[in-house]
């Protein structure tokens, strides 16, 4: 009993250091990024899906940032087509950038 509640405490700890890296490590991009991999599973043509669509203020929950903030750079990846969000899922079209190329202001 004393080891399987020891490995359950070592896995909490395990997620915990990873979120803690996230927050710490990335910028919100990266947080988004990482989220949308993480959700997404295999589909057609190379593409990946996230069923059940997560909304702005979930993801903004998430990873700790604001909607607007979320709001901004899915639109971002929308225009520059590589994610394509529908009403029930959101397809990940082309394997999303390392680095969030920052669009310039009109």
């Amino acid at each position: 009993m004393m080891l399987n509640l020891m490995k359950g405490l070592l896995e909490k700890l395990r997620k915990a250091t990873d979120l803690i890296n996230m927050l710490v490590f990335s910028d919100v991009y990266g947080r988004i990024r990482r989220l949308l991999m993480k959700l997404s599973k295999p589909y057609e043509n190379g593409k990946r899906i996230i069923e059940g669509r997560p909304r702005h203020h979930e993801i903004a929950s998430r990873i700790d940032s604001s909607r607007e903030m979320v709001t901004r750079i899915v639109k971002e990846l929308c225009d520059r087509k590589y994610i394509t969000v529908r009403k029930d899922c959101i397809i990940i079209n082309d394997e999303l950038p390392k680095r969030r190329k920052i669009k310039p202001r009109p």
